[in-house]
């Protein structure tokens, strides 16, 4: 089995790191999708490493915020932006730690998370009706009880 992934354009990164928005422009919008959360962050977080935006980084800001105004699935990665990474990794890593004290079988039975608080209406009805935050948490709480499942093959 074969995957063809398209290699991301070397003149796409030496356009964003030179911040010529017009280079940019030069491309058609679906090449800039592999980009899209590196340009998101830029625009919608980022602020220059000395506190002190210039004027030519406001308008290098404003310049890719209306580039991207073209591309929908801007959107979609805009939400996932207010995430703290560094949290959950952290949590995750906890997560991973208590459950490899439990033995098998004990991953359904236990009833403390790090990374997902009380459970009220079931796993579907909680991501349903959670915001991005939450729903984030209950999926990589399920894959690393997934993960752990796998590691510790049934050891009776």
């Amino acid at each position: 089995m074969t995957i063809n992934m398209e290699l991301p354009s070397p003149h796409i990164f030496s356009a964003i790191l030179s911040g010529s928005i017009s280079k940019l422009w030069e491309h058609p919008r679906s090449v800039l999708n592999s980009f899209l959360p590196l340009l998101c962050k830029v625009v919608f977080q980022a602020t220059p490493t000395n506190q002190d935006p210039t004027v030519t980084w406001v308008q290098y800001r404003k310049a890719l915020h209306s580039l991207l105004l073209d591309i929908e699935p801007v959107n979609r990665v805009q939400k996932y932006l207010q995430l703290d990474f560094a949290e959950l990794n952290h949590d995750a890593i906890k997560e991973q730690q208590l459950l490899k004290k439990l033995r098998p079988g004990e991953e359904q039975l236990r009833s403390e998370s790090v990374l997902v608080s009380s459970l009220e209406n079931g796993i579907l009805t909680e991501f349903e009706r959670g915001g991005i935050k939450r729903r984030f948490r209950l999926v990589l709480s399920e894959m690393l009880r997934l993960i752990n499942q796998v590691e510790t093959p049934f050891q009776l």
